[in-house]
């Protein structure tokens, strides 16, 4: 089996399941962004990997970077993770006849396409796309009311492995200005208005400093207003993007993923988890999948600042809680959401489409057989005819000339009566006797 991994980015659950398929036996190459993560660790693993940036979906110089590759070995697959590495895939393998290999798609958060959008018909909602994983069941909800067909679609979550985490001393944020002896209620992303944390923010207004918690924003703030308001609180701190940011997440007491609506499946949640962070999320998509409330978290309704701010103030007065939600959620990424699963569940995809795809050559070269046959059976029937129709002209002739005999033999007695006004006397006796014999109702006067 070999696959070919196509627009992977710099995530970490990436770059580990394709090293773990490959360790399966699954035999790849890659298609990364230069200098990522992918294509440092395949240059390392010795993983083949062309190190490229897809362009635009309309673009052809996509399909020629995924034509390039597979000119060179036959691959089963073309895994894509982005739609741009699905739009070239899709044209680089419109005519690659019976050695076409099947494409995967894959989507990790819900958006706002349309089944009527013109470039999803050159990406995602292709007749030629095999399947489509869905990172949650909210994605897979989403596509299907698109009007992608329910066999296509298959969930497969991005587990995470609580040993890829060590969280950083509780100094390490000190350091960055934020209390060590305080309640850290960290939220760790892109700041823009899906993430609702203008709501963390509202909730934040309404804590006192007193009461001892203190919000951490880490990532790059792309909503304005958020960080004004963020800046007024005493008691927050905007950090901004950092690379160590999970290791930071791993020294603060609560996560937040305030969402407010099109989130997929929570990595920063994911994150916390594996390093016994309790977390507060909202209901809204595959956060209530991720988390299980009051077992290995808190789910609270999306865009309501006083229910955030409610369950904020309880876990940061009840020490015990905090640290039960802590130790489920960590059991939790150790469990059911570990990244084995992943890896066991793409392979068994894989092995899935493998399947198919002979399953559908065998039917091509039956069908070819089937027509092959008829046709040989078509040709020896046309030359059986020829044969008998070349026997049966001299018997046809045989038989047309003896006819004509006989008629010519006909008329002459016929004549021979009209003369005589009555049969010649000795006819039975006559020579020819045998030939008149031969001719059913000669004797019958004309």
């Amino acid at each position: 089996m070999r696959v070919l991994w196509a627009g992977f980015s710099d995530d970490r659950v990436e770059w580990e399941l394709i090293r773990a398929l490959v360790a399966a036996g699954v035999g790849g190459h890659a298609i990364a962004a230069p200098g990522s993560r992918i294509a440092r660790g395949c240059a390392a693993s010795g993983i083949p990997c062309l190190e490229a940036r897809f362009p635009p979906r309309l673009d052809p110089r996509g399909a020629r970077l995924i034509r390039a590759v597979l000119e060179q070995k036959r691959f089963d697959i073309v895994h894509c993770v982005t739609g741009r590495a699905l739009a070239a895939a899709l044209r680089a393998t419109a005519r690659s006849g019976s050695s076409t290999p099947r494409v995967v798609a894959y989507r990790g958060a819900i958006g706002t396409e349309s089944r009527r959008d013109p470039l999803l018909r050159l990406s995602y909602l292709h007749p030629r796309v095999a399947r489509i994983i869905c990172v949650c069941e909210a994605v897979r909800r989403q596509w299907r009311a698109s009007g992608v067909p329910e066999e296509k679609l298959v969930v497969i979550r991005k587990g995470h492995d609580p040993a890829w985490y060590s969280p950083a001393p509780r100094e390490t944020l000190a350091s960055l200005g934020v209390p060590a002896d305080a309640v850290r209620v960290v939220f760790c992303g892109a700041i823009r208005p899906i993430k609702g944390v203008s709501v963390l923010v509202r909730a934040f207004e309404r804590i006192a400093p007193e009461e001892g918690l203190c919000l951490v924003l880490l990532g790059e703030v792309r909503e304005a207003g958020v960080k004004r308001r963020a800046q007024r609180l005493p008691h927050a701190h905007l950090l901004g993007f950092r690379k160590d940011a999970p290791a930071l997440v791993g020294s603060c007491d609560i996560a937040v993923m305030p969402s407010v609506y099109r989130e997929g499946w929570p990595k920063a949640v994911l994150e916390a988890m594996a390093q016994g962070v309790p977390p507060i999320v909202t209901d809204t998509g595959g956060l209530p999948e991720a988390v299980e409330h009051e077992k290995s978290g808190l789910v609270v309704p999306a865009n309501d600042a006083d229910a955030l701010g409610e369950a904020l103030r309880r876990l940061a007065r009840d020490v015990a809680l905090r640290r039960r939600l802590g130790e489920a959620a960590r059991a939790r990424v150790a469990g059911p959401l570990h990244f084995r699963h992943t890896v066991e569940e793409t392979l068994a995809l894989y092995r899935e489409l493998v399947g198919e795809a002979s399953a559908a050559e065998g039917r091509v070269r039956r069908a070819r057989r089937r027509r092959a046959g008829t046709a040989m059976r078509g040709h020896a029937a046309r030359a059986v005819n020829a044969q008998e129709s070349a026997l049966s002209r001299p018997c046809l002739a045989a038989e047309q000339a003896g006819f004509q005999a006989l008629e010519r033999h006909r008329r002459f007695i016929s004549k021979a009566w009209k003369l005589a006004d009555a049969p010649p006397s000795g006819l039975e006796d006559a020579a020819c006797l045998g030939r008149v014999k031969c001719a059913p109702g000669i004797w019958k006067r004309p």
